[in-house]
């Protein structure tokens, strides 16, 4: 019995990490900056790391030399938070009065968020609240949707995947659109993001005739919580956390980058081999379960003769639509039709509240990287249309964007759920006018 209690206490003793005096610098970088930016992404994330391509994150004990090392290679900066702390304190303190508002019955965020919008989205919400509400999903919507839990996690936490679509149309397998996000821990308005669209999908589906029809034709594939064990650890220990949580050998360091674990190109450019930084690659390509696990669902699909559309995988921050490469900067063979779909998304989220989203290829955007889940998709998988987008913002909060904004990010993406779903009817149509 006291062995039992005290590891009940050693584990209730884990330090939560604070970020006080913490400041992210944005670099303005060129090409000719590449081989010190990997120094720089190569470091220990405890002294320094990229929370974009252009932001680093540094700790105050470490920014002076920071600042030296930029300096020496000619690299210009500027203060983009100067201390993260504020930030992670005002995210807490709005989760703090949601939950206390909630459980006196009220309703919290109703002045940024509409009173006909579920009140899930007033706010950020962890895994056993999102797995609750996926649940509720199901059961509320069981003609619309059916939850798989494709596996589970490093630490044994369900992987599920929705997938939605009508009855109508059942006897034939529909074209198939994957999209996945919380693939990096602390990419919360991902997981916000994934949820809404589900919510969007199931309730205007036989009230809204353009969804009805949508849903009669393809079936959504949607993860929105790839990475449930890091995203666990961003709301208990370290919210700047982004990697898995799995034990690496020889090393004190956990997680490997799971957005350079694929198995295509790996580790070769814009990942690290070594452990403690956050972008390492893993010991292997598809080490992770939670990668090979989302991986092996597509190539199920694929090779159950169902035609997968799309596959996108969110992130945040940066507003991007990104296509494939990011491993090489030689553009794929269908890059024109690519950057059509791109482009329509881009204008539709643009439609939406004029927010601003930058298309182009990963590696030419925002940086080289190998491993990751859009060339794969495409390379691998063989989908002609795979995407990496980055949500928002820009950099005033990075990822710690207000939960205010999980409404409007979510109203932008689905614009562009839309457009995407009508540009695959229209080639479809135009397909079989030529036949």
């Amino acid at each position: 019995m006291k062995a039992a209690v005290f590891f009940v206490l050693l584990g209730l003793c884990v330090a939560v990490r604070r970020f006080d005096g913490h400041s992210v610098l944005r670099l303005k970088t060129k090409p000719e900056h590449y081989n010190a930016l990997q120094v720089l992404n190569s470091m220990d994330r405890d002294t320094a790391n990229f929370w974009s391509h252009s932001d680093l994150h540094v700790t105050p004990e470490s920014r002076p030399d920071i600042e030296t090392f930029l300096n020496q290679h000619k690299i210009p900066f500027e203060e983009m938070i100067a201390n993260v702390q504020e930030l992670v304190d005002r995210e807490k303190g709005y989760t703090a009065f949601v939950r206390e508002t909630e459980s006196a019955g009220g309703r919290a965020g109703v002045g940024s968020t509409s009173n006909d919008t579920d009140p899930f989205f007033d706010d950020y919400r962890n895994n056993t609240e999102i797995g609750a509400w996926l649940n509720q999903i199901a059961y509320n919507y069981s003609n619309l949707v059916e939850l798989k839990v494709i596996n589970t996690s490093y630490e044994g936490r369900p992987l599920r995947v929705l997938r939605i679509t009508s009855k109508v149309g059942f006897r034939y397998k529909k074209p198939a659109i994957v999209w996945e996000g919380g693939i990096h821990a602390r990419e919360w308005i991902t997981h916000a993001t994934m949820c809404y669209m589900i919510s969007k999908l199931v309730t205007n589906y036989g009230v809204d005739p353009v969804v009805t029809k949508i849903l009669d034709t393809y079936e959504w594939h949607i993860a929105p919580v790839v990475n449930p064990d890091g995203y666990a650890y961003t709301w208990t220990v370290d919210r700047m956390w982004r990697k898995t949580r799995s034990k690496n050998a020889d090393s004190p360091c956990r997680g490997v980058d799971p957005n350079r674990n694929w198995d295509d190109h790996w580790c070769e450019i814009g990942a690290s081999p070594y452990a403690c930084s956050d972008s390492y690659c893993g010991p292997r390509a598809f080490s992770e379960v939670e990668v090979w696990s989302m991986a092996n669902y597509v190539m199920g699909l694929i090779n159950n003769d169902q035609q997968v559309l799309e596959f996108i995988d969110y992130h945040s921050y940066g507003q991007l639509y990104m296509a494939p490469y990011g491993w090489s900067p030689a553009p794929p063979p269908n890059a024109a039709a690519l950057a059509t779909l791109g482009n329509m998304a881009v204008a539709s989220i643009y439609s939406v509240y004029g927010t601003v989203f930058d298309y182009g290829q990963i590696y030419e955007i925002i940086y080289p990287a190998s491993g990751s889940s859009a060339d794969w998709g495409y390379d691998e998988a063989g989908i002609q249309y795979t995407y990496g987008i980055e949500l928002r913002d820009t950099g005033e909060y990075g990822f710690l964007l207000p939960a205010s904004e999980i409404v409007p990010q979510g109203e932008e993406i689905w614009a562009s759920l839309l457009t995407t779903a009508q540009y695959f009817m229209n080639i479809s149509s135009l397909a079989i006018a030529t036949d």
